[in-house]
């Protein structure tokens, strides 16, 4: 033990010791105390080989989170030549923040393209840093609209695609009200939303037709990628009005789920292996997504890494405690359990600020708690409201955060 003291200081020995006793090693700081700059150089081993890497996050509404997101996509680009940045937010949305970033603010870029519960101060920041970097291509990989900016764009083309503009400029709006339609539980699949539904198909398969009848002269003005991310924005406007239509005359929730996750994957595949095939990819999305596996329901995650196999590397991130913003913006507070496994109690036993735990690819000799059920409150794992994962399983490493707190909202 003497030898040991010498050699690592008391403090290295009694943190080695703590963590052993909670069986957290290997656990690397990312950041040690408030004062600290993120320390991400654990990245360049860990995503060796790595074309996409995924960050996750157990809710939408951390500013914590959202801050090592900037911090990880900075990191990433700048020392790992990482060239695009995908975010859960709609594909159509996803454009003007790529091609409008000179003419918008970085808060525009925000509230244009992203997700709700994302138009925060830290995205800002996140594309401020987007908007100074031309080298660093973005793009949303949601089927779900999170906006209104493609509809701009499109009242810009209905003159040059077509003699009677009129007959589509409320198309955005009709599918905006559709939206509000399905989700309204009171509203059930009668023949007036069906009729709704299918005026709308008529509608987008029409404009898709006027695309393809002008691509040259569109692809001239507006280049040949946004116009392909156009084209693909209706194809999925299409997908969903079908799947939430089913849902509606079904109910069924499940189908629901596994009918976005794969809309999702396949459209995170097309701009991965077609449309940016030589970059190399930051996705950004919850945990459920990313997940590699999970027991009840067909995720995001799980088909992506069929698909790409080695190349891929997920990254779940959960916090210890504190306080974050549901999706509906208001606070909610995470409580604590006294399970010995449970992620939160992990995370605050961790010595660090935040932490991240790789998970080997074959399981220790004495098993350890990322190859066991472990318990994970405070997040969407399935359908079925389950509380327990066995990280080995869904991610390739975990990071903790030991202190969370709601963001700042712009809007």
């Amino acid at each position: 033990m003497t030898k040991c003291l010498s050699f690592l200081g008391l403090a290295s020995v009694l943190v080695l010791l703590a963590c052993q006793s909670t069986k957290l090693l290997p656990v690397y700081p990312l950041v040690t105390s408030p004062q600290d700059s993120p320390d991400l150089s654990v990245f360049k081993q860990l995503l060796k080989n790595k074309r996409v890497v995924m960050l996750g996050e157990f809710c939408h509404g951390a500013k914590e989170i959202n801050q090592l997101r900037k911090d990880f996509i900075k990191y990433l680009h700048e020392e790992l030549g990482y060239e695009l940045v995908l975010f859960e937010s709609g594909i159509g949305e996803g454009i003007p923040i790529e091609y409008d970033r000179t003419e918008l603010t970085a808060a525009q870029m925000v509230t244009a393209g992203v997700t709700g519960p994302w138009h925060t101060e830290d995205y800002v920041e996140i594309m401020d840093y987007i908007k100074a970097t031309p080298a660093l291509h973005v793009a949303g990989f949601d089927v779900q609209r999170t906006g209104t900016s493609f509809d701009k764009w499109l009242q810009q083309v209905l003159p040059v695609i077509t003699t009677h503009p009129a007959s589509y400029e409320s198309v955005e709006v009709l599918f905006g009200e559709m939206l509000r339609q399905f989700r309204n539980r009171k509203v059930k699949a009668d023949q007036a939303l069906e009729d709704k539904q299918s005026q709308l198909t008529q509608m987008y398969q029409e404009l898709a037709e006027l695309l393809v009848q002008h691509k040259v002269s569109l692809v001239k003005e507006w280049g040949e990628n946004r116009i392909a991310l156009a084209m693909r924005t209706l194809s999925n406007r299409l997908a969903y009005l079908d799947y939430f239509m089913d849902f509606k005359r079904t109910n069924d929730y499940r189908a629901r789920w596994s009918a976005r996750d794969s809309l999702m994957a396949a459209n995170t595949l097309w701009l991965v292996n077609e449309l940016y095939s030589d970059k190399k990819v930051i996705i950004n999305a919850h945990n459920f997504h990313i997940s590699k596996y999970n027991e009840k329901e067909r995720t995001m995650g799980e088909m992506l890494a069929k698909e790409l196999g080695k190349e891929l590397y997920a990254i779940g991130v959960f916090g210890g405690k504190g306080s974050y913003a549901n999706n509906s913006r208001k606070p909610e507070e995470m409580s604590l359990t006294k399970a010995k496994h449970d992620i939160q109690q992990i995370v605050l036993q961790s010595p660090h600020k935040v932490s991240i735990f790789p998970i080997p690819s074959t399981p220790p000799s004495t098993q350890d708690w990322l190859f066991e059920p472990i318990l994970v409150n405070h997040s969407f794992i399935s359908l079925e409201n389950d509380r327990e994962l066995i990280p080995a399983q869904a991610f390739d490493a975990i990071i903790g955060i030991k202190k969370i707190s709601p963001p700042k909202y712009i809007n």
